[in-house]
């Protein structure tokens, strides 16, 4: 584990500053890692590539950052990720209000 704070499917993260309106994390992706898809209702996401390459699922499409690229998740809008790389990816997480681990919900076949 890299962050000091370990999350889920081999994720862990650091949490860079959190205010009620705002959070920052880095997050650690494991090469070869899947994230399967999930949302928050109760956050907007924007994802921003500091460090590798990600491919990032929102609803239904996908698309490949690279370091310096970046993508806005509006609540309620279904995402994951995947890393096909060797590499670790670090991934800067800015969410609108503060994230809690509570919003994460898993999408079931229904979603």
């Amino acid at each position: 584990m890299i962050g000091e704070i370990e999350l889920f499917n081999g994720l862990s993260m650091d949490r860079i500053g959190s205010f009620d309106s705002m959070s920052i994390d880095i997050i650690y992706i494991p090469p070869k890692n899947v994230e399967p898809l999930c949302y928050h209702d109760e956050c907007d996401e924007f994802l921003y590539v500091v460090e590798g390459e990600l491919d990032i699922y929102i609803g239904d499409d996908i698309k490949t950052c690279k370091r310096g690229e970046y993508v806005c998740v509006p609540r309620g809008m279904k995402h994951g990720s995947k890393n096909t790389t060797d590499d670790v990816v670090k991934l800067m997480a800015i969410c609108s209000p503060s994230y809690k681990t509570e919003y994460h919900h898993w999408c079931d076949a229904g979603r």
